[in-house]
């Protein structure tokens, strides 16, 4: 690494995020599973609305689960491209 050279302070705060998405998973898979279950059984909001809104939350529900499976892995694929380090501006002072 040269003098101008600096480590990038992205990817610290991307490993942070990469972690927090991770021990997350398991919460939002809860979550929309409880969510799901409310409204379907009538406990949080009901009629014919909310039979609909129940069906199409059931579809969704899982696409929402993949999403959340997927997203540390997104988030690694943005940490493999993010450069270690980056280029220190040293030159002159701003009048």
């Amino acid at each position: 690494m040269s003098e101008n050279e600096i480590d990038n302070p992205a990817l610290q705060r991307l490993e942070i995020l990469k972690s927090d998405v991770a021990g997350a998973k398991s919460d939002v898979r809860a979550e929309l599973d409880d969510i799901a279950e409310r409204i379907g059984n009538g406990s949080v909001w009901y009629g014919t609305q909310a039979d609909l809104f129940s069906a199409d939350f059931d579809g969704e529900k899982d696409r929402l689960k993949n999403r959340a499976d997927d997203l540390p892995d997104d988030v690694q694929e943005v940490i493999d491209v993010t450069p270690e380090t980056i280029w220190l501006y040293v030159g002159p002072e701003p009048n």
